[in-house]
C-alpha cells in the first residue's frame, strides 16, 4: 500500500526530477491549499460510506462477513486510511511554514489515493453484495 508513495518520494528527491515539478516549489502555497482540502473532502466520503455501511449492519451479508473475520479486515484498511488522510492535512498545515515537508506530503497523497481506491471499493462490495 505504501509502494506509491515510496516511488513518488523517490521521484521527486532524485536529481532526474522533471523540470515542472522543480518549479511546483514556486507554487507551493496553492498546492498545500489544494492538498489540504483533498484531504479534508475525503474524510468526509470516508465518515459517508462508514455511516451507510453501520446502516446496513443488521443485514445478513454484513453478518457473515463480521462471523468470517472480513469486516474487522476491512476495518483495519479504513482506519488506516483515515489516520493517513489525517496526517496528510496536518502535514499540509505544517508544510505551508516549511516546504521541506513537501516531496513527503506528495508521497503520502499518493498513498492516500490507493488507499481511498481501495476503500471504495470494498465499500462498494460490502453494501451492494447479492
Amino acid at each position: 500500500m505504501i509502494v506509491p508513495g515510496l516511488i513518488c518520494y523517490w521521484i521527486l528527491t532524485s536529481s532526474f526530477a522533471p523540470n515542472w515539478l522543480v518549479k511546483i516549489n514556486t507554487k507551493a502555497d496553492v498546492l498545500l491549499t489544494i492538498f489540504s482540502t483533498f484531504s479534508f473532502t475525503m474524510l468526509g466520503f470516508l465518515i459517508t460510506a462508514l455511516a451507510v455501511i453501520v446502516g446496513l449492519s443488521d443485514k445478513p451479508f454484513l453478518k457473515s462477513y463480521t462471523h468470517y473475520g472480513y469486516f474487522s479486515e476491512f476495518g483495519m484498511v479504513y482506519l488506516a486510511t483515515l489516520f493517513s488522510l489525517l496526517a496528510s492535512f496536518a502535514l499540509s498545515t505544517v508544510a505551508i511554514v516549511d516546504n521541506s515537508w513537501l516531496a513527503v506530503l506528495f508521497a503520502l497523497i499518493a498513498i492516500n489515493v490507493v488507499q481511498i481506491i481501495m476503500v471504495s471499493f470494498l465499500s462498494y462490495k460490502l453494501i451492494f453484495k447479492h
